[in-house]
């Protein structure tokens, strides 16, 4: 049998290497602490909108009834838009939709997120040109206008309004404790 001579290593050589776990263990505390707190920093930055959203006092609570119906108003006008032709009267009817949506999403979110099926395809454009993830509900409102929607519309539209009407059926169930 070959017996080798490692040398010591050097926290037992340097005696009790309690205060060098303890050293460590704030480093990466700290270390982890600092990168969550730019992980916050930066996410609020890549879902910035062009429109100012109202003080949390300033927008009135969010029922169910309400939802459904700017639901449902935001669904009809980009399906006829798509069928019939985009046209000045959708274009009016989307803004007045979308900003409802702008003001009210982050209220709605939290509540329908359970029931969202996210996609890859599902993205929104960002200030700096390029586009980022997002749910399905802010792919359909994020674009500024109704002819961006459709025009950057890369044959997901279906798919998206699909998964939309089935997360808002789904959160109906929960929420009225009724199938349709």
């Amino acid at each position: 049998m070959i017996r080798v001579a490692f040398p010591a290593p050097a926290f037992r050589s340097l005696g009790s290497f309690r205060p060098l776990e303890l050293a460590s263990r704030q480093t990466r505390r700290a270390l982890e602490k600092r990168r969550q707190d730019l992980r916050e920093r930066s996410r609020p930055a890549l879902r910035t909108t062009t429109t100012p959203t109202p003080l949390a006092w300033q927008v009135e609570p969010v029922t169910y009834a309400t939802f459904e119906a700017q639901f449902d108003d935001l669904i009809g006008i980009v399906c006829a838009a798509a069928n019939e032709g985009n046209g000045p009267g959708f274009e009016a009817a989307f803004a007045r939709c979308r900003s409802w949506w702008v003001q009210h999403y982050a209220l709605v979110k939290p509540q329908i997120a359970p029931y969202i099926p996210y996609s890859p395809a599902d993205v929104a454009p960002a200030p700096t040109g390029q586009t980022v993830p997002c749910d399905p509900f802010e792919a359909l409102w994020w674009y500024p206008s109704l002819a961006t929607l459709l025009h950057a519309d890369n044959g997901n539209l279906i798919d998206r309004l699909v998964r939309v009407q089935d997360a808002a059926e789904a959160w109906r169930q929960q929420v009225l404790g009724v199938e349709c």
